[in-house]
């Protein structure tokens, strides 16, 4: 290709990125688009996105590394639209959160890894639809949970205020899942 026909092929766009101005980048015409270029370019794509450490219209956040529409987050990575959130990584949709891991539209969660749609859940993996589960794995639309185990709410609420407490003195609550 010479250097007149690329020239023609390639448009010009300005990208807006926050907290940095406008970037010009250049963008070459889909249509004559070579795989080669494409694979060349989603190579630079991805590298950037991963290296970059801006927040994008993020909101009173501290501490945090590639967040985007956040709000009032601390110390948290890869987040997108979470609010309150403290210590997340790659969290969607969460609020009220502490060190959680992908998790997706949960609420007041503590510890917690690849929930989806839950609330008021304490060092707990994979669970949906979950309300108040604490150490449970895997569970589907379930309320007052222990390690998997239905408990009425009275009991729950006993037994993990106790253990909660016993784990704070051990040092064993801040530990990942």
């Amino acid at each position: 290709m010479s250097f007149g026909t690329a020239k023609k092929a390639m448009n010009v766009r300005a990208f807006p990125e926050c907290e940095r101005g406008f970037r010009l980048r250049t963008m070459p015409d889909a249509r004559t688009l070579s795989a080669s270029e494409f694979e060349d370019m989603l190579r630079t794509l991805t590298a950037d996105a991963v290296s970059g450490d801006g927040n994008l219209g993020c909101l009173a956040c501290e501490g945090c590394e590639r967040c985007r529409e956040c709000t009032f987050c601390v110390d948290s990575t890869g987040l997108s639209r979470c609010h309150y959130a403290t210590g997340c990584t790659e969290c969607v949709d969460c609020s009220h959160c502490e060190a959680c891991r992908g998790c997706s539209a949960c609420q007041h969660c503590t510890l917690s890894e690849d929930c989806v749609g839950s609330a008021y859940l304490v060092r707990s993996t994979g669970c949906a639809g979950c309300t108040y589960c604490f150490g449970c794995v895997g569970l589907k639309r379930r309320d007052f949970h222990i390690l998997n185990e239905a408990y009425d709410r009275a009991t729950y609420f006993e037994v993990t205020a106790r253990l909660a407490r016993e784990l704070a003195r051990s040092g064993l609550a801040r530990r990942a899942p």
